[in-house]
């Protein structure tokens, strides 16, 4: 309510297919998509055909959907994530790869800048006390 574009809309749908005597309702909204014999169907926006209906705040009146058919279908694509985390994950934990040796650099550089740091925080302790101990 109050708002021209609204995150959250949904609607009643009924897919009826003869051929396989299938007559299911569905509930379709936002990122909630319906699967059917390789279709999907997605929920990607609405349109107030009336003015009157919009001005009332009654229910929008046209549904607009995407419908997409994959022949292969999504679990190719499910396939490529799983082979491209698997890939990362290795990269990640060969003990040859360029992470092992960045992480290494790293440590080194993070030791060295402690020791240079321990180092001047001693050379500013032991010269405050030969400064002192000359007055």
């Amino acid at each position: 309510p109050g708002s021209e574009s609204p995150s959250s809309y949904e609607s009643d749908i009924t897919i009826k297919d003869e051929l396989n005597k299938v007559d299911e309702s569905y509930n379709l909204f936002m990122n909630h998509v319906v699967d059917y014999g390789g279709f999907r169907f997605f929920q990607s926006s609405y349109d107030w055909s009336s003015e009157q209906n919009k001005k009332a705040g009654l229910d929008p009146d046209i549904t607009i959907l995407s419908v997409n058919h994959d022949i292969i279908g999504t679990w190719i694509t499910y396939l490529g994530y799983l082979l491209l985390a698997i890939g990362l994950l290795g990269t990640l934990f060969n003990p040859s790869s360029r992470f092992i040796e960045i992480r290494k650099k790293a440590i080194k550089m993070r030791n060295k800048r402690k020791s240079a740091l321990v180092s001047l925080l001693l050379i500013i302790y032991f010269g405050t006390f030969s400064a002192a101990d000359s007055l």
